[in-house]
């Protein structure tokens, strides 16, 4: 029996919607869960910063040009010292990093300065004439990489995830430090600047400590797997929260040598978004 032209369309079409209903879509991979390609090495910079000298005015700008010069790659933490925006980890910070006569100085993913100015050798607070070449002088990759996902839980707390994917592992153990900073903060005493002048990047507190989270990345963690650390209640200042961002570094910590330790890389965020991987 012959069946006309419309009707074998008709069944075509019938057929076809009946297929259509048994696909099924993967639900969509989170960002955070994809292993990145790319491990660029940021540059963590902590430099000190003082309201009592017109030296810092002129450092501050020193690192707004660097930040231009090498968009995305440099988070700055300033650690002001002896002056109202101070904090105890500023002097915690110096000493166990060398110490320093002179403010501002400033770190480099911890890394001592190699034939450097000043006869600042070794060091790892640099004066600022070192601190272009101290740039120039860090890798362009790193061995982890990492991503930051964070909310504001409440008026004065945020939950912040930090996710960390390394190419290698790592026999000793790391540590991860987190840094909520302020932005725009306006000057009161600031020797050398107008009164219009605003701080940048200033350090409001460390978590969990001073000397941060040990992390374990070695061979209980398979490579190309990413590791989480949760902090579900971190504690906010209390003012604008649109003015604040977290920084969080992954660095070796050597107990003896403070030319042993190493930042291996840094993210920032501004508080309540998501940084993806670089």
């Amino acid at each position: 029996m012959s069946q006309s032209p419309t009707l074998l369309l008709l069944l075509l079409l019938i057929a076809g919607c009946q297929k259509s209903e048994h696909i099924s879509l993967a639900p969509a991979q989170s960002p955070f869960e994809v292993f990145p390609k790319k491990f660029q090495q940021n540059i963590l910079v902590e430099h000190t910063a003082a309201e009592w000298t017109n030296v810092s005015v002129q450092a501050a700008a020193q690192l707004t040009q660097y930040q231009l010069a090498y968009p995305s790659r440099i988070h700055t933490v300033a650690l002001h010292k002896d002056d109202w925006l101070a904090t105890p980890y500023t002097d915690y910070f110096i000493q166990n990093h060398g110490g320093s006569t002179h403010t501002p100085a400033a770190a480099f993913n911890r890394q001592p300065g190699i034939l450097t100015a000043n006869g600042e050798n070794g060091l790892s607070l640099l004066s600022p004439a070192n601190w272009l070449q101290a740039i120039q002088q860090q890798p362009l990759h790193s061995p982890i990489a990492i991503a930051l996902q964070s909310q504001i839980t409440g008026k004065h707390q945020a939950a912040l995830t930090v996710y960390i994917a390394a190419r290698d592992t790592f026999d000793s153990s790391l540590r991860l430090i987190i840094y909520i900073i302020k932005n725009k903060v306006n000057s009161l005493f600031q020797i050398g600047a107008t009164s219009q002048y605003t701080h940048l990047n200033v350090l409001d507190s460390v978590h969990p400590s001073a000397e941060g989270d040990t992390i374990q990345i070695n061979d209980a963690i398979i490579q190309n797997k990413i590791y989480q650390k949760h902090y579900p209640q971190l504690i906010l200042p209390t003012q604008d929260l649109s003015n604040l961002s977290i920084v969080a570094a992954v660095y070796r910590q050597h107990p003896f040598d403070f030319r042993q330790h190493r930042v291996l890389n840094s993210q920032k965020v501004q508080l309540g978004a998501n940084k993806y991987w670089d």
